[in-house]
């Protein structure tokens, strides 16, 4: 990077690991997989520069996009609810955050129009509206479309994401997410009905 240059940087909130309670920017970050290792890496490569910079631990995306991904949680469901007509979830009563793709897409320009508040932090970006567990995610599936709910005793997220994330540091700055998680089903519900797929686990 050139001198002068600004880094925004796309982290993630796995990067948190197993937390009890609610994860804030000063939560001890303690990642379980290579992904949170090497996004937790990352962060701190770019704290030890002299370049100006602000990070963000991303709630999980979801929504549709250029390059859609069918393995994020909620577009999973909502593809598995339109096209095989049932749903297979574990640890249902696991806590996950979510944002939709345009919301993720405008921390960007919203950061470079509060660099001065922004330079140098690291910020969790989502929303408290968007804490939900599993199961309440697919209850809001089954408002709109009929399937089945199959709730297996086996399997279990690598990551231990099991925990709500407090998004008020972001918050106070003016930044709200605009698309809820019932619009943005309806979104991928329309979406995926009639995109054709041939492999539901790439998005190229």
């Amino acid at each position: 990077m050139e001198k002068g240059q600004r880094l925004l940087y796309a982290s993630t909130g796995s990067t948190y690991g197993k937390v009890l309670g609610i994860a804030t920017e000063e939560t001890p970050i303690n990642p379980l997989t290579l992904y949170g290792r090497n996004k937790r890496d990352c962060e701190e490569m770019i704290q030890a520069t002299d370049h100006e910079f602000t990070l963000f631990r991303f709630a999980t995306v979801f929504g549709s996009s250029p390059r859609m991904r069918l393995d994020l949680l909620i577009n999973d469901f909502t593809y598995q609810a339109v096209h095989n007509k049932q749903i297979v979830i574990f640890e249902g009563h696991f806590r996950r955050t979510f944002l939709h793709s345009m919301d993720a897409a405008a921390i960007y320009p919203f950061a470079m129009s509060h660099w001065d508040q922004m330079n140098g932090g690291t910020f969790n970006v989502g929303d408290e509206t968007m804490n939900y567990t599993k199961l309440e995610a697919t209850q809001e599936i089954s408002k709109k479309l009929d399937y089945y709910l199959h709730e297996a005793d086996f399997g279990s997220d690598p990551d231990k994401r099991d925990y709500e994330v407090d998004y008020s540091k972001l918050k106070k700055l003016g930044y709200q997410a605009k698309i809820n998680l019932s619009d943005g089903i309806d979104e991928l519900i329309k979406i995926i009905s009639v995109l054709k797929i041939h492999n539901p686990l790439r998005n190229a």
